[in-house]
């Protein structure tokens, strides 16, 4: 394993944040693409508003992957309502996922 890096020497790395719907190719591609020319180190994907149930959303955040070659760190549903206890709840179900744990050790060199 790596070695452990404290979040603050990060600043110059960044996550990417994009609605999985219509525009999320265009929207992540060109911004990921300027913040790159920019210096800044994108070290992952995450999609938010994703309905797995959707076409469009899957096919988009497949594209996407492919190119820009980045890990999709998370892929978060629509919530009816947004609360402490809500985002509580879905990180504990997401961070119950070692698949999960390990990419963010690995991307970030961080201990989760």
């Amino acid at each position: 394993m790596p070695r452990l890096r404290p979040l603050a020497d990060l600043s110059k790395f960044r996550f990417h944040i994009s609605l999985a719907g219509l525009g999320a190719i265009h929207h992540t591609v060109t911004t990921v693409s300027y913040a790159q020319q920019q210096g800044i180190r994108v070290l992952g994907l995450i999609f938010n508003q994703f309905n797995a149930e959707s076409i469009i959303h899957v096919n988009n955040i497949e594209t996407i992957k492919k190119m820009l070659d980045l890990p999709v760190i998370a892929t978060l549903p629509s919530l009816a309502k947004v609360t402490k206890h809500t985002m509580m709840a879905l990180a504990e179900r997401w961070l119950k996922n070692n698949k999960q744990k390990q990419l963010l050790q690995e991307v970030l060199s961080v201990e989760v």
